[in-house]
Order: C-alpha cells, then structure tokens, then sequence
C-alpha cells in the first residue's frame, strides 16, 4: 500500500515529499547541486533541480534534515528542514551573489626603480650656460 493510501486507510506514514525551489535575486529559477543529510536517520543524498530551479524529493524519512545549495557564482545555502508528516514540505531558497575577492602577493624583486644609477649625477646634468 503507498504512503497516501495508507494514510487514507488509518495506517501511519513514515515518509514525506520535499519541494523546493531555487531562485536568484531578480526571482528567476536555478539549476543547482542539492545535498540533503539527516544523521538521525542516516540520510545523506545529492539531487540537482532541474533547469528552473526545482526539485521533488520523495519518501524522505520523517526527521530533520540539513538542505545546502550550491551553484557556481552564487554564495552557498545552508539550512534546516523538517519533514513531519505525508503533505509534501514547500521550501524556497533564493540564492545570493557571491561576495567578489581579489588578493594579490607584493614584492619587491621586480622593482621599477634603480636605487643606484650607473653614472654619477654631475656626468649627467652638464653646466648650465653663463647667464
């Protein structure tokens, strides 16, 4: 007997539907790389949502459960769901840009300027003229 018709019939569901959806700041869908992990019921899955940015996860075991998101560009999402009961869990994540970091190492071997000139500087400035 499904989970749904068990419900229907008196018996108890054990598992519950994940929906979520994956948007960017302006609202539009995500294609994005999915871990979902519950220790407690040794639960540990990767999904991929699929070209707008949704996902269907079926027959999770009741429990709470640690969603991270993931999408080049984008900072990472990490959170906590719980699925309680047969009626599917509706979650929306929307991604944020992700922070922009440069570095860069100095040095001082390819310096521009000769801190000691080949000519002394009377050989090269001459007399001025008599005025």
């Amino acid at each position: 007997m499904s989970g749904f018709a068990s419900a229907l019939f008196g018996g108890k569901a054990t598992t519950g539907e994940l929906r979520l959806r994956v948007t960017d700041p302006a609202g539009l869908g995500v294609q994005s790389a999915i871990e979902l992990v519950s220790e407690t019921n040794q639960f540990r899955e990767t999904f991929r949502t699929d070209e707008v940015g949704d996902l269907v996860a079926k027959r999770l075991p009741f429990g709470v459960y640690y969603l991270q998101v993931k999408h080049e560009g984008f900072a990472p999402f990490s959170g906590l769901i719980e699925v309680r009961s047969a009626i599917p869990t509706e979650f929306h994540v929307t991604l944020t840009i992700a922070p922009v970091s440069a570095s860069g190492a100095v040095s001082d071997a390819g310096t521009l300027v000769d801190p000691q000139p080949s000519t002394p500087p009377s050989q090269t400035l001459g007399r001025l003229p008599p005025g």
